[in-house]
């Protein structure tokens, strides 16, 4: 459902039409954001795009300026807990579409070995990503001031 969401507004013009609009898709992990860029893009640009339209006999899409990985990086973010797939996969994604929670006050999430979940998830991450995925980025999404 997430993809299928981010798909919609990355290549239905919604966040082109909105460069302001910030989508969160919270409680889905974030190891999903990297295959569904690049598989937007390779249909947006090959398979099903105009080229495949406009063969069939069918009347071209009107394309966004940029691919549908270009607003997901820009203007979309996911959250997630304990996810190696999403840690290892910015080069994709971007650190900007990555946002680390703890799940508090829920007992499944990771309170209170939060800091320890941390150390261990990014123990090979560079400490500017980390502070961004864990910090910076939720600050910047929601607006607050920490």
């Amino acid at each position: 459902g997430m993809a299928e969401s981010a798909l919609w507004f990355s290549s239905g013009g919604i966040l082109e039409r909105h460069p302001g609009l910030r989508v969160v898709f919270t409680e889905c992990s974030a190891g999903w954001l990297a295959w569904a860029m690049q598989f937007f893009d390779y249909h947006y640009f090959g398979r099903f795009g105009n080229e495949f339209l406009t063969d069939m006999g069918m009347p071209a899409m009107k394309h966004c300026e940029f691919p549908p990985s270009h607003y997901l990086k820009r203007q979309a973010a996911c959250t997630f807990m304990d996810d190696p797939v999403a840690v290892d996969n910015p080069v994709f994604t971007g650190t900007a579409s990555l946002m680390w929670g703890n799940d508090w006050p829920h007992t499944e999430g990771s309170q209170p070995n939060s800091v320890e979940s941390v150390a261990k998830q990014f123990a090979e991450v560079p400490e500017s990503e980390v502070r961004a995925i864990v910090h910076d980025n939720a600050a910047k999404v929601f607006r607050i001031t920490v």
